[in-house]
């Protein structure tokens, strides 16, 4: 399990994977238990990983609506390939339940790959809140 608690004085944000769900696919938890309202979360993957299109079994808590993006691509002459992506949300106040979805990073080139939550431990979750910017 992989686990990113990202701290304020009065809460957590926490970001975390119970590792992988079959061959090929890792499921992925945010929970808002901060001070106030996540409004995004950003995945950086570090190279020589990329994620496919689309993220899958996305869970939005009841009142959260969360909307998927795609940024940096790996290779451009490769389209669905990115490092960065993440949600949007309107809604994930403190306590609102837990958001989850499933994704399939893989190894740039080799899609069949099967990536570890071990080897995505570099990966760098960034959160942004109505009170601040986290990272980890």
């Amino acid at each position: 399990m992989l686990v990113l608690s990202l701290a304020s004085f009065a809460g957590a944000y926490e970001v975390f994977s119970s590792g992988p769900l079959g061959s090929s696919s890792i499921q992925f938890f945010v929970n808002n238990n901060g001070p106030g309202t996540i409004n995004q979360v950003d995945f950086t993957l570090k190279s020589p990983f990329d994620i496919e299109e689309p993220v899958f079994n996305v869970n939005d808590p009841p009142g959260v609506t969360s909307t998927s993006f795609y940024a940096d691509p790996v290779d451009p002459s490769n389209p669905g390939h990115y490092a960065k992506s993440g949600f949007s949300f309107t809604g994930f106040t403190n306590g609102a339940g837990v958001f989850s979805f499933t994704r399939d990073p893989d190894i740039v080139g080799n899609p069949a790959f099967g990536a570890t939550i071990g080897e995505l431990a570099e990966t760098l979750v960034t959160l942004f809140a109505t009170e601040g910017k986290y990272c980890g």
